[in-house]
């Protein structure tokens, strides 16, 4: 009877997490199916918002070519122009020779300039290389300790969960094995009485005389 009990219950609680697992199928397929007529859905709004926005860039680029082509034309008759005014001022400004020797003066100045600054920053850049490669290797060893302690965390968390599953199936055998044991401790003691009895019945005889 107690085995009959427990192969009932086991029966029972296989059918019971077949049950789940169809259940957590058709969970899953239904979400799935959520899923996908979403990301249909999404789709066809993405597509028409798409077509909207090329005519809509279209109609734009049509706006901006034809305020392009007039700019062209404007900026033409101004290019004219100035081209007119500036050989006037030119044919105007012929006689100012010391002014140009003097604008020729602060270019050469300005260049003289430039290149002692550039001298003197790449004198500074070559001082600064030895701290610049130190900072460097200070941020590779910091990038590989973040990446050394994000692996011992990813670690420990894989061990606590396998713990914590181990603990999880424990618990789930515990019942099964008190049944199990029980089950095997009353079939000892019923063996047991049964001897016992026999070893009774082979004494009567024996003490009661002829």
């Amino acid at each position: 009877r107690i085995q009959g009990l427990g192969r009932g219950w086991m029966t029972r609680r296989r059918l019971w997490l077949e049950l789940q697992e169809k259940m957590v199928a058709k969970i899953i397929k239904w979400y799935r199916a959520c899923v996908a007529r979403d990301l249909m859905n999404r789709m066809r709004r993405e597509m028409g918002t798409k077509t909207l926005q090329r005519v809509y860039r279209g109609h734009l680029g049509r706006i901006q070519y034809t305020f392009k082509r007039e700019t062209r034309a404007a900026l033409r008759l101004q290019r004219v122009l100035r081209g007119h005014n500036g050989r006037l001022s030119a044919r105007a400004e012929m006689d100012r020779l010391f002014d140009l020797k003097e604008k020729r003066r602060i270019k050469c100045a300005i260049v003289i300039q430039s290149l002692l600054r550039g001298h003197f920053c790449r004198v500074r850049l070559k001082r600064r290389l030895p701290s610049l490669r130190l900072a460097r290797r200070i941020r590779e060893a910091v990038r590989l300790q973040r990446t050394y302690r994000g692996y011992r965390g990813r670690v420990r968390f894989r061990i606590q969960q396998q713990l914590r599953l181990i603990d999880i199936y424990n618990d789930s055998i515990r019942p099964i094995q008190a049944l199990g044991r029980g089950h095997i401790v009353r079939q000892r003691i019923r063996d047991e009485k049964q001897r016992l009895a026999e070893e009774e019945a082979l004494r009567l005889p024996a003490a009661i005389p002829p």
